[in-house]
C-alpha cells in the first residue's frame, strides 16, 4: 500500500534523485540481472513499462528470451493518438487500481520525453524488424489508449503474436487476471519449448 503523504520526485522506494530517462532505466534493469546472476530472461511490461521492455530487448537482445508488451502506447508521438486518448479520458474516464501508488507527473514527462527521443533514431524500426525474440502483444479493447501504434510494432516483428482482450480496460492484468495469466502462461510455455528445440 502506498502512503498518503507520498512526496518526492521518484516513485515507490526509489531514492528520488533521478535521473529519470530511458537509458538509465535500461541500465538499472541490466544491473539487476547481473546482480542476481541471471543469464537470460523474459522482458515484460505494462503501459510505459511495455515500451521499456521493448527498448531493453533492443539494447540487450542476447539477454532476452521473450518479450511481453502489454497495453503499451507504441512508437509514436502522434497528435491523433493524443487527441483520441484525451477524448476517451474525458468521455469515459479511467479508474486506477485501489492500491496503485500515486503517479508523478514530472517523472512521467521526463521518461516519455526520453522515449520520444529514442524512437527518433533513424534505424529504430529496422532494429525492431530484426529483433529475433518471441513476443506477445496484449491489447485491451476498452483501453482509452489507441492500440494501433502497438499493433504496428507487433506487425514489424518476426515472431510476435497479438492478443486482444476486447472487454478489458488498460489494467487488463487486474480486471481480467485469469485471461491474462492464461495468455502469459501459454506464451512462456511456447517460448520455453522453442528454446528447447
Amino acid at each position: 500500500m502506498c502512503k498518503e503523504e507520498y512526496v518526492g520526485s521518484g516513485c515507490g522506494r526509489s531514492s528520488h534523485d533521478g535521473p529519470y530517462d530511458l537509458r538509465t532505466t535500461i541500465s538499472d534493469i541490466e544491473i539487476l540481472r547481473e546482480h542476481h546472476g541471471i543469464e537470460e530472461w523474459v522482458a515484460g511490461g505494462h503501459s510505459w513499462g511495455a515500451n521499456l521492455a521493448l527498448a531493453y530487448a533492443m539494447e540487450h537482445p542476447d539477454r532476452v528470451t521473450g518479450l511481453i508488451y502489454m497495453c503499451g502506447s507504441g512508437a509514436q508521438h502522434d497528435v491523433d493518438w493524443r487527441e483520441g486518448y484525451q477524448r476517451a479520458l474525458y468521455e469515459t474516464g479511467e479508474s486506477r487500481p485501489d492500491d496503485a501508488c500515486p503517479g508523478n507527473d514530472e517523472v512521467n514527462v521526463r521518461v516519455n520525453r526520453s522515449w520520444y527521443d529514442y524512437i527518433k533514431a533513424p534505424d529504430f524500426l529496422k532494429r525492431i524488424s530484426e529483433l529475433d525474440v518471441p513476443a506477445v502483444f496484449i491489447h485491451a479493447g476498452r483501453d482509452i489508449r489507441p492500440s494501433w501504434p502497438a499493433r504496428q510494432l507487433a506487425a514489424l516483428m518476426r515472431n510476435a503474436a497479438q492478443i486482444n482482450m476486447e472487454a478489458a480496460g488498460h489494467y487488463v492484468w487486474l480486471t481480467h487476471a485469469g485471461e491474462t495469466e492464461s495468455a502469459l502462461r501459454a506464451f512462456l510455455a511456447d517460448t520455453t519449448e522453442r528454446r528447447g528445440r
